[in-house]
């Protein structure tokens, strides 16, 4: 009686169809596994970049940062002496490079509260929140930098990243910046925020918890007559 000891050509692609299987289910398990890591490792970013805005605003009578101060001084640098570590400023999911100016950052901040430009309006004092928990201080920035969708565009004036989000309710509309009615145009679709995780953005509240936000409940239109959600402080902070 002879002894079979290979396989034979069935069996061989039985095991192929099986292994092959198999991986196309896990792969995107996988890739979703990964994925969820890089959003956690955002999510530490912007806590720590909270404990930050903390320390400043402690340090300084509770008046927060300015969006820029003095020459060219915008918020990132304002900050730096509370962020010792570059890689805090770097989202895992950022499409581009951070660069090694201490103005650089892959996080935007609202424009409906931090705004100040060389004292004008006034850097706001704390005290003035009345829904900090529900009012968005950072989120997920996006860059025009190549090969972006916003320097596809033509908008590839912001190559380091954009520095605020822009409200829709009057900054979008308003919009008179770098890259004119280009860039505005391009605003319109994403209020200078990019929705790389998931479909969403994590942001910084007030408030310095983190959390997750959809596209839909940040960009949701909203008026004076209905604004159950308000995430951008616009009608009350």
């Amino acid at each position: 009686m002879k002894c079979r000891n290979a396989f034979t050509l069935i069996e061989l692609l039985v095991v192929i169809a099986i292994i092959m299987l198999l991986a196309a289910i896990l792969f995107p398990v996988f890739a979703t596994a990964r994925e969820k890591g890089r959003q956690a490792s955002c999510q530490s970013n912007l806590k720590q970049i909270g404990i930050a805005v903390d320390m400043y605003n402690q340090d300084y009578d509770e008046t927060q940062m300015s969006y820029e101060y003095g020459s060219s001084l915008y918020w990132p640098n304002q900050l730096a002496p509370y962020v010792k570590d570059r890689a805090v400023w770097l989202c895992p999911d950022f499409q581009g490079s951070l660069g090694t100016s201490l103005q650089s950052s892959t996080y935007s901040v609202n424009d409906m509260v931090i705004n100040s430009i060389n004292g004008t309006p006034p850097p706001l004092n704390i005290s003035k929140y009345t829904r900090p928990d529900q009012v968005m201080m950072m989120a997920d920035s996006l860059s025009a930098a190549t090969p972006s969708p916003a320097h596809t565009a033509g908008c590839s004036g912001f190559t380091a990243g954009f520095l605020k989000m822009y409200n829709p309710q009057n900054e979008v509309p308003n919009y008179t910046g770098t890259g004119g009615a280009v860039c505005k145009a391009y605003l319109v679709q994403n209020d200078g925020i990019d929705f790389r995780h998931s479909g969403g953005s994590d942001v910084l509240f007030v408030d310095g918890h983190v959390k997750w936000l959809t596209e839909a409940t940040i960009m949701n239109p909203e008026s004076a007559a209905s604004h159950p959600v308000d995430v951008w402080g616009y009608y009350s902070l």
